[in-house]
């Protein structure tokens, strides 16, 4: 995947979660965020700590 923007990133996330079949709250239990975390998160928000956003892609 060629990630361009906040969006490309959070398609992917959401993607992977999908594939996963985690549920929005699975996720932010996993990465220690609240559920609106993620939310915000896979709407593409683009002001997020790249620590807290790397932990989410590796869980």
């Amino acid at each position: 995947m060629f990630v361009k923007t906040a969006e490309d990133i959070a398609a992917y996330s959401r993607e992977r979660r999908n594939e996963l079949g985690w549920s929005q709250q699975t996720l932010p239990d996993k990465v220690g965020v609240n559920r609106s975390w993620i939310i915000d998160f896979e709407r593409g928000k683009a002001s997020f700590e790249i620590g807290l956003v790397l932990k989410t892609l590796r869980a």
